[in-house]
């Protein structure tokens, strides 16, 4: 009875560290988008400062003029996404056109 009660406290105590990521929750400085599926999300100029994007689908998605400085991108998809002067992980601005990649 006790095992059921804290395993029904468990989704809770998780959500309120942090620990889940929460693919709803809206564009803002240390979100938490792992593994969230965001194709063709518009995202531009969105301040995606530290966000936690590892693994997330980006493909398609709008991100131009955003700010990416110090987001976890490993494993992330970013095929056809528009980074046209988005402000990279490590603070550079990616060239008008930029597409999948900072360039």
């Amino acid at each position: 009875m006790i095992a059921l009660r804290l395993a029904a406290l468990l989704p809770a105590a998780l959500a309120a560290s942090g620990a889940l990521a929460a693919c709803g929750d809206p564009p803002a400085p240390g979100v938490d988008w792992q593994g969230c599926n965001l194709q063709s999300a518009r995202l531009a100029g969105a301040d995606l400062r530290g966000a936690n994007l590892r693994d997330a689908d980006l493909r398609d998605a709008g991100l131009a003029r955003a700010d990416l400085t110090g987001a976890d991108l490993t494993g992330a998809d970013l095929a056809h996404a528009n980074l046209s002067g988005t402000i990279w992980t490590d603070g550079r601005v990616c060239a008008i056109g930029s597409d999948s990649s900072c360039d």
